[in-house]
């Protein structure tokens, strides 16, 4: 690549979202006008089911996963997160996730330590929440599968390698000045603030401390291409844990402590995202703008031959007034997520 391309690739990510998918929505626009139908996708996966947002419940994907491949979860309605503890869940121990029931790209997810962590969790919350264990497995990856509906066999087209928001101790400065010297800014979900004092804490020289324990690429963590560790073991494994769930296409969040431990099936399933996820390799500063597209493209031209296949078989899609009553009820309810967020 020349300086000029490495440097928009570099920037590629930070660009007004209208730009980045502009070539994406051209991509879409073919496509739509190929299956008769811009809302082609809406038959793929069972978010737009029957035009009930709790469709796309976090918990409902949880129900289906093989319980071995994902942590232990329970769902908190929200007319009974009163006065609740951890001494409510046998099965949870300290520290465990918070997230909501239905959500994206990591909002409102916060680690809690406490149970006076969970109580203030719990207050600004309006919605349903997730608390699950937390999985403090060293690695995480992103692997996004696709299996065409009258196929049995799948495949894997992208792997994006996680590495979490972290400071590496030398012995000698506090945690404070190495997030000052990392140029790394707390995210007002973060309680790392609550069990450290970050002036006197000095981490032993080679002590790495992840500061942002979400590993969402908008809360800071930084992507690397796997791709080159796709193979038929892992496709195994990875059908394995998918057996009850429908899944057409999508992405799997993994945490898994190394990569020959995952090839035996020894992971968890942290997330399942459907037909809006992305493959997170994209996200690879060594990948060139072209090549970003080109992805874009073929996972696109894959959502289109699903979608044809499933109607063929019978399912249908949502109509426009469907549609737009379903997204109107599910940015209600991300907007007030947020909302509820900004309460003190």
């Amino acid at each position: 690549m020349t300086k000029l391309e490495q440097y928009l690739v570099r920037k590629w990510e930070f660009w007004p979202q209208w730009l980045v998918h502009f070539p994406t929505a051209v991509f879409y626009f073919i496509m739509g006008l190929r299956a008769r139908n811009f809302l082609f996708f809406t038959n793929i996966s069972n978010d737009y089911k029957d035009c009930n947002i709790e469709n796309s419940s976090k918990h409902f994907v949880y129900s289906k996963l093989q319980q071995a491949y994902f942590p232990i979860t329970h769902l908190v309605k929200q007319g009974d997160a009163i006065d609740i503890s951890l001494a409510s869940f046998r099965d949870l121990a300290y520290p465990i996730i918070a997230k909501p029931n239905i959500g994206k790209r990591g909002l409102a997810a916060n680690l809690l330590y406490s149970d006076d962590d969970l109580t203030n969790y719990i207050k600004k919350a309006n919605y349903d929440i997730l608390l699950q264990e937390y999985i403090d497995y060293s690695n995480e990856c992103g692997i996004f599968y696709i299996r065409m509906p009258q196929d049995k066999k799948g495949l894997i087209t992208s792997i994006g390698l996680k590495k979490l928001v972290a400071v590496t101790g030398d012995g000698r400065l506090s945690l404070q000045e190495l997030l000052t010297q990392s140029d790394i800014t707390l995210s007002e979900a973060n309680t790392i603030t609550n069990h450290y004092d970050l002036n006197k804490t000095i981490l032993a020289k080679g002590q790495e401390l992840v500061i942002e324990p979400i590993g969402s690429h908008n809360r800071g963590t930084m992507i690397s291409s796997g791709d080159h560790l796709i193979n038929d073991q892992l496709l195994r494994v990875i059908e394995e844990s998918l057996q009850g769930l429908e899944l057409y296409y999508g992405r799997l969040d993994v945490k898994y402590q190394n990569w020959n431990d995952l090839l035996k099936g020894n992971f968890k399933i942290i997330e399942a995202n459907t037909i809006t996820s992305e493959p997170l390799s994209i996200y690879d500063h060594s990948i060139p703008l072209f090549k970003k597209y080109k992805i874009f493209y073929s996972h696109i031209r894959s959502m289109y031959l699903i979608s044809q296949q499933l109607k063929k078989g019978g399912r249908k899609r949502l109509s426009i007034s469907e549609f737009i009553k379903y997204i109107k009820s599910y940015n209600t309810h991300l907007k007030s997520i947020s909302t509820a967020q900004l309460k003190t």
